[in-house]
């Protein structure tokens, strides 16, 4: 059976707060008790960490030492430039000189740590990077702006991939890196080699994007650097455990991932609300594993044979019949 590397975001346990609930539907865990909790759930080798919320330069040998004590890895560092008031306007495309360097000096700090560390990528979401209405913003200046400062910051340690998390919309109602066809247009402009994408399935699902054959489009950019799982309702970010609402389309996503190769990271990226945060994790891990037995058992290639006919009830029937006994 196929085994790909499996993490998790240590955003999980946060407290996940909407505009009904300020405060968060959790308490949300201190990152230590995140790291050792993590190390607690079978099946799990690595973990993602928040920079500079949850790791940082005051902080990062007593962080790392924990990840390695509890027998994980720390497979990715997330640079977050979206979360500050002052980013309000934009981070990386700021008008005000000082905030933009504020962004850029950020990431190139995480970036720093992920190097000395031998952590070999990073996480960018551009959450701040895009608009809400006609006429307010200049759209050339922005793009100039942000492709500079992507430049910038891929040449400060380029040995340290640096992958783009491209998300539709939310918290603006447009981002620049909204889908999978303009972030590797994004990313062929800044023209940088450890520049790619991340891809997160929710945030695919919510581009009214097809999970599978958006694998396919990145990595035959050879830009797919990275890879987060959940689940939504293609209405908003839901961040749901995987499989729970497009069964098959996740199934199918994992039957590309092995077809082309894929050896990187997989992380589960729930945000569960009224769920527990562990076990929103571990029925995510279970359907991973769960679906790598089941194409293990009626054959990859034998799926592929299949898709030669062009008929989907053909492997629907082969997938069906392993599934329910019948």
């Amino acid at each position: 059976m196929k085994e790909f590397k499996l993490s998790v975001l240590a955003s999980t346990w946060g407290k996940h707060g909407d505009r009904w609930m300020l405060g968060g539907y959790h308490d949300g865990l201190a990152v230590e008790a995140i790291i050792k909790r993590t190390g607690t759930i079978e099946g799990l080798a690595g973990i993602e960490l928040i920079h500079p919320q949850q790791i940082n330069r005051d902080n990062y040998r007593a962080i790392a030492k924990l990840v390695s004590d509890c027998g994980l890895e720390l497979c990715s560092i997330a640079n977050s430039i979206s979360s500050r008031r002052e980013y309000t306007q934009g981070s990386l495309t700021a008008r005000d000189p000082q905030v933009r360097q504020q962004a850029i000096d950020s990431v190139r700090a995480g970036l720093d740590i992920a190097a000395e560390l031998g952590v070999k990528r990073t996480n960018l979401w551009l959450g701040r990077e895009g608009y809400d209405y006609p006429f307010q913003i200049d759209y050339a200046e922005c793009w100039d702006l942000l492709i500079d400062a992507l430049r910038q910051c891929a040449a400060h340690q380029p040995n340290v991939q640096i992958c783009i998390e491209y998300k539709l919309r939310d918290p603006r109602t447009h981002l620049f890196a909204s889908t999978a066809s303009r972030t590797l247009r994004l990313i062929d402009q800044v023209g940088a080699a450890n520049l790619g994408v991340l891809m997160d399935t929710g945030h695919t699902l919510y581009a009214y994007e097809n999970i599978a054959d958006t694998i396919i489009e990145v990595q035959r950019a050879g830009k797919l650097f990275h890879f987060h799982l959940n689940d939504n309702h293609r209405l908003a970010d839901d961040d749901m455990v995987v499989g729970s609402i497009h069964f098959f389309e996740f199934i199918e996503a994992l039957f590309w991932l092995v077809r082309v190769g894929y050896d990187g990271w997989i992380s589960f990226d729930p945000h569960p609300l009224c769920e527990d945060e562990t076990r929103s994790v571990e029925e995510s891990l279970r359907f991973v594993q769960g679906t790598l037995a089941l194409l293990d058992r009626v054959g990859c290639d034998t799926i592929g044979a299949l898709l030669k006919n062009r008929q989907a009830m053909d492997v629907y029937r082969l997938l069906q019949k392993d599934l329910f006994r019948m």
